[in-house]
Parts: C-alpha cells; structure tokens; sequence
C-alpha cells in the first residue's frame, strides 16, 4: 500500500517528471513556474498522508535536481565525484542516492542535503559532509528518533512531545470553555502553559513558534485588555492547536522520505561490501590457475577491477582503491610477459578486500 518512486525523468541531468505508484496507481508530478503539480490520473481517491509523503518526495526530486543542473560560477561541484561512463549498475546506483539528496565526495565521503529553518524562521539548505557511509546512515537514524519515541532513549521524541503539549492545550481549552473559577486548578493550567510556550519557543520551526506566542498569551488567562475572556481564549487555543496539528503532520509526511533514505543507503552499505566480497572471491579463483596473456584471462582481471573501481564510499573506498591498484600492476606484468609477478600482487589484493569485509 505504501507510495514509492518509480522513475525520475531527466534531462541533461535536470529531473522533469517524478512518477510514483501507489496501490497499482500511477501518479506523475512536475514543476511548473515554481511548483508541484500533478498530471491528470484515473480517478480514485488517494488518502490525504500517501498524497502529501509523495508530493514532499516528489518536491524534494524535482527541485534538487533542477538547481544542480545549472550550477553557478561561483558554486561548483569540484568536491562531487563524477563518473564519466558508468557501466552495469553503477548509473542506478548514482541516480537512486540523487533521488534522496545524497551525493558521493571525491573523498569518499557522502554530502546530505536537509531543508531546515534559520533563526530568523526561514527555511534553507543546508548540507552535512560524513566521512563515511555507516554515519551517514546514523544520521537518518538520529533524525527519525528525533521525530519518534525509542526505546531506551530520554528524550521521548518531537511527535510525544506535540501529543502532550496539545493535552494540556485541550484542558486549558476545556476549562476556558466552562468558565471555571478554580484559582487553584488556573494556577496549574497558566504553570503548564508556561511551561508548554518555553519549550515551543526554543524551536527555530515557524509552526511551533507561533504556537508559542499563543500558549503565553493563554497563559495569562486574561486577554489583551486584562479581562476574563473565556471566548477568545478558547479560540486562541484553537488556533495554536492549529499550528501544532500542522507540524505533527508534517513530521508524519518527512519520516517516510527518511526511512526511505536510510534504506537506500543501507542498500548501497551491502552493495561496497558485496563488491570487495566478490573481488576476493573471483581473485582466489583466478590465483588457483596459472597466469597468461589470453584474452580470457585479461577478461577476468577486468571484471575485478570493475568490481573494484565503483567501491566508492569509505570505509570501503580506500582497501578497494589499494586492491585495484595491486590487481592493475598485476595485469601490467601479465601483459609485459612477466608472469611470475603477478600471483604475488594479487595473493596480497586478495587479502586486502578479505580483510575490510571480516
């Protein structure tokens, strides 16, 4: 039942189109004068929190990719690895970190793109260099718990925290509604509200500041001219229900695109692993027989070293970089008719993409 992507077209490297399937339906978005729309589809209603995760997806894609494809003087990709000609899987592999604002650093490194708010509450982009790939994947991991209780963990997570700030909103709102006159329980009520606005107004997210503003008001129990205004102070703790009934679900809409991310990197993680687990094993195997210039034993050495060159993402990159080049001098001799050498080199390649994947 859930939404995924199914192709991104491009291009010139500029995404155009982000198609989606949800439940044997396909749902095709474009930008168009600055934003999302949707192309006509069959008619069948689509539940509000599937539509809204895939217009946020498709928003992230479309946009991502249209401000890479034209890159000013200023601002250049000198740090982006670029694979001049993929081959095999490579392309897909590339394209799926795209579609998930993840680029590959010529270091090995990957670069995460965020949208995040400012201290003046305006949203900007922001990106996060990691070092390798197991923290990039900690990070997407870091960012759910951050959104969700975990087990374990102190901090109950931003959706528990907007889930009991709205029960105290709902009592404040019962209580004005009814114009109670309980001096005791309307100390209680203003001492979580304050408490409530505190904890809201140290968020730099637009939504929940607003909500603040609210909750200080609320707070007072009296409106503007001092009085006892049990009307508007119920419609004020409307509104800032509002504003938090927003970011709930905006959160809701954001983990999915998270996970996802999470999970492409996972997959890639499996994939540099598997590549140095495969050269290891096709090396053994070409070390049992005799090295010779035939052209099916340069096929073989070949396949290696492709195996080898697309391990890109540290902690893999640097072993896969040591055994290709181990292979690759190999090779050399081999063509050089310098047969005895090369048993040696690759024995010690071999060794290298084994001890990285242990």
């Amino acid at each position: 039942m859930g939404a995924h992507v199914t192709e991104v077209k491009r291009v010139d490297g500029q995404a155009l189109e982000a198609r989606f399937s949800w439940s044997g339906l396909e749902i095709v978005f474009f930008k168009q004068n600055g934003r999302i729309k949707e192309k006509k589809r069959r008619r069948r209603y689509i539940p509000e929190p599937f539509y809204k995760t895939m217009r946020e997806q498709a928003r992230g894609i479309l946009f991502e990719r249209q401000s890479d494809a034209r890159p000013s003087k200023r601002r250049t990709n000198k740090d982006i690895l670029m694979i001049a000609r993929p081959q095999g899987d490579e392309e897909e592999r590339i394209n799926v970190l795209l579609d998930y604002k993840t680029r590959i650093l010529k270091s090995g490194g990957l670069r995460i793109s965020r949208h995040l708010y400012n201290e003046d509450g305006l949203i900007i982009r922001v990106n996060q260099d990691f070092s390798d790939i197991a923290k990039a994947i900690r990070s997407q991991k870091h960012i759910l718990e951050n959104y969700f209780q975990t087990s374990g963990k102190n901090h109950p997570g931003e959706l528990k925290d907007l889930e009991e700030i709205q029960a105290d909103l709902e009592m404040a709102h019962g209580y004005f509604l009814i114009a109670d006159h309980d001096q005791k329980k309307a100390r209680q009520i203003a001492s979580r509200l304050s408490r409530a606005a505190d904890k809201l107004s140290a968020s730099r997210h637009r939504l929940k500041k607003e909500a603040a503003d609210y909750f200080y008001e609320l707070a007072a129990l009296e409106d503007s001219l001092a009085r006892r205004n049990p009307s508007a102070l119920a419609a004020k703790t409307v509104a800032a229900k509002n504003r938090l009934e927003k970011r709930a679900e905006a959160i809701k809409c954001i983990a999915p695109y998270i996970r996802a991310r999470r999970a492409v990197l996972l997959l890639e993680e499996h994939q540099l692993a598997h590549n140095l687990c495969q050269a290891a094993w096709e090396i053994k195997l070409i070390n049992q027989g005799k090295p010779d210039k035939t052209e099916e034993y340069q096929k073989k050495l070949n396949h290696v070293l492709y195996l080898l060159q697309s391990v890109w993402i540290e902690p893999f990159k640097k072993p896969g970089q040591k055994a290709y080049g181990l292979v690759s001098e190999a090779g050399w001799h081999i063509r050089q008719g310098a047969l005895a050498k090369a048993p040696a080199l690759l024995i010690a390649a071999e060794e290298i993409c084994g001890q990285e994947i242990k």
